[in-house]
């Protein structure tokens, strides 16, 4: 019996690594020059790593709700209300700005093609980063608490306030469903398409294509500290992270080949 419950917690542990794995793997392998940092406050301060020490501070519109960087990089964005900031890292500078109709930016991110993606309350919204300007606008049914993107380009999901999950197809430009899950606090898209959502201590499966929850696997107490519960597994598999202390936001800019 003891040994079956050893089995289970596991098999459990390394559903929920491999889940974890598959978010965090989103960012590009390669070494990070450049910290963007951004501490709710109307200003951006760019840090060198090497240094530790902050080579430029650019001022916001607002404060900074959110930061991503290029998955190929060379630039990095940031939101300050409902406005994108775009920064040329090597020049330490900013180089343009756009408002972006509708509500604040709570969430930015970039996909593994280039493309820009905001969550702007109960929608959202792709960005063309040649243009910075939007080429499509997702109704999500609902408000959006957290965006993430998956590994492949097109795929992306979305933990709304009312403890539903919703399942988004960029490349089409739609809400293919939304799936309830009851405590969602955390979610992340696999290489398969699959979904898998943080729910208390529970790690629940969405299959690619699936109306239902498939699995619930419990989440070892010893791994439940790296949980992603909020917004921070997003902001990490889209190449930005939680700075701390307090509750700063950084982004490195990474160095790779640009996608084919």
């Amino acid at each position: 019996m003891r040994r079956r419950a050893h089995r289970r917690r596991s098999g459990a542990a390394l559903v929920f690594v491999c889940a974890l794995l598959g978010a965090l793997t989103l960012a590009p392998a390669a070494g990070a020059r450049v910290l963007l940092v951004a501490t709710g406050t109307p200003e951006l301060a760019l840090v060198e790593l090497s240094t530790n020490a902050v080579a430029a501070q650019i001022a916001m519109p607002a404060a900074v709700s959110a930061i991503t960087t290029r998955p190929f990089g060379g630039k990095g964005y940031a939101a300050a209300g409902n406005t994108i900031i775009e920064i040329d890292i090597d020049a330490r500078a900013e180089t343009r700005r756009t408002a972006i109709p509708g509500t604040a930016i709570s969430q930015l991110a970039s996909a593994r093609d280039g493309r820009l993606v905001a969550l702007q309350g109960d929608h959202v919204t792709v960005i063309d980063p040649a243009t910075l300007t939007p080429t499509a606008s997702i109704a999500l049914d609902g408000v959006g608490k957290q965006l993430t993107l998956g590994r492949r380009p097109g795929d992306a999901a979305v933990v709304l306030a009312d403890g539903r999950v919703a399942i988004l197809a960029l490349a089409e430009q739609r809400l293919l469903r939304t799936v309830r899950v009851r405590g969602a606090t955390g979610v992340a898209v696999d290489g398969g398409g699959r979904t898998w959502v943080t729910a208390g201590r529970f790690l629940r499966l969405i299959p690619k294509g699936a109306k239902k929850l498939s699995k619930r696997c419990s989440i070892p107490p010893s791994l439940r500290s790296t949980t992603p519960t909020t917004s921070t597994s997003t902001c990490t598999a889209a190449t930005t992270s939680t700075c701390a202390p307090g509750r700063a936001r950084a982004s490195t800019d990474r160095y790779a080949s640009p996608p084919s």
